[in-house]
């Protein structure tokens, strides 16, 4: 059956080519299109590799860093979406402990404990079991910044959407030793930056530092504050603010605007740990309008706290729906007890007038009596609170 098969394959290919190679088909020239115009590389994206140490990482006492790539995304007049690409190792030891301790209590690093239980000498009440030590990020929103000229620019929302990206709000953990994870973070930072680096805050393991573009050093050094106004916990300012025909791909609706601020703050803590974070939730601020009217943020993403840092002056955005004719006068920011009114730029805050009565709930709360009107039978209040 086989050879009849290939007889019957030799015969077709000589009614075909008589037998003869020169009788095949020759190829046709593909006609070449000139270009219009040469591809536009950033050379931002290779700008890491000129640094030792961020091609071949950092690490702390439990993790080890290294940047694989650096991309830019988009580039939308003065702003570019930068996407870096990471590979995170845990590089913690295994840890012997006594098995009575390891079934009573874990050891934890960053909020997480040994995981893996592995084997050991066996010397009775003594015996010896080795252990790994996981190493966890609670929430990326809290713990990675890009700093961009000694600002500290937070993760983007589109974050998630890249390949192997990390969601803002979500933990991280390497369970064992040796165990890898590639990730890849986005950041929204001026277009005109030069001086880049990736930051991780970990106050208990030390924090870690990766340059990716300019002077590391340049990066790394906090950038002067605006100024803003201060509570104990925290010192805010308002530095740029704009009209947004879209969120999230929804125009306004009708009669309607928005208006996007942006933000520096910087934490007035005086610890270095965690607790130093200062985290102010969308509930707590509100836009006010020259007319008194309060607006609360329509967040691009979601209900996320702004959170800043106390080492360098954090970059914030907010987004605020009005009516298209109303003023608007003031942010209004809640930190603990403490209110701040922090003026808009290009406008000034309205100043309520002389009270006729003050009242004052302690720390709670304060009402004042800006005037009175009797007509006829009733009585008119024009309060504050």
């Amino acid at each position: 059956m086989l050879l009849i098969a290939a007889t019957v394959r030799a015969g077709i290919e000589d009614d075909f080519y008589a037998g003869d190679v020169n009788n095949y088909p020759r190829p046709t020239p593909v006609a070449s299109v000139p270009r219009q115009a040469e591809p536009v590389r950033d050379a931002l994206a290779g700008a890491f590799r000129a640094f030792p140490e961020a091609v071949k990482g950092v690490a702390n006492s439990h993790v080890r860093v290294r940047i694989r790539d650096l991309e830019v995304v988009e580039q939308t007049g003065k702003e570019r979406l930068l996407a870096v690409g990471t590979l995170w190792e845990n590089i913690h030891p295994k840890v012997a402990v006594s098995r009575r301790a390891a079934e009573g209590k874990v050891d934890r690093t960053m909020g997480a404990g040994g995981l893996l239980g592995g084997g050991g000498s066996r010397s009775g009440a003594d015996e010896q079991v080795w252990r790994d030590v996981a190493y966890k990020v609670p929430q990326w929103s809290q713990h990675l910044v890009l700093l961009a000229d000694g600002v500290a620019y937070p993760l983007d929302p589109r974050s998630r959407t890249l390949r192997d990206g990390a969601d803002p709000e979500d933990s991280f953990t390497l369970a064992r030793q040796g165990e890898t994870r590639r990730l890849r973070f986005a950041f929204r930072v001026p277009a005109k930056a030069k001086n880049l680096a990736l930051h991780l805050f970990d106050y208990n393991n030390g924090h870690i530092t990766l340059p990716l573009a300019g002077d590391a050093e340049q990066a790394m050094q906090p950038a002067i504050m605006a100024t803003g106004q201060r509570s104990s916990m925290v010192e805010v300012a308002v530095v740029d603010s704009h009209a947004r025909k879209h969120l999230n791909g929804q125009p306004a609706p009708d009669g309607w605007r928005y208006l996007e601020l942006t933000l520096l703050g910087r934490s007035l803590a005086k610890g270095r740990d965690m607790g130093a974070i200062v985290n102010i939730r969308p509930d707590n601020l509100w836009l006010q309008d020259a007319e008194g009217f309060l607006y609360p943020p329509r967040l691009p993403d979601r209900d996320a706290p702004l959170a800043f840092f106390p080492e360098y002056p954090t970059h914030a955005r907010l987004v605020f729906l009005l009516p298209r004719d109303a003023l608007p006068a003031r942010l209004l920011l809640r930190a603990g007890r403490e209110m701040l009114s922090l003026a808009l730029p290009g406008g000034g805050v309205p100043s309520l007038p002389t009270p006729l009565q003050h009242w004052a709930d302690g720390e709670l709360a304060e009402w004042s009596l800006l005037g009175a009107l009797r007509r006829d039978d009733r009585l008119v209040l024009d309060p504050a609170a």
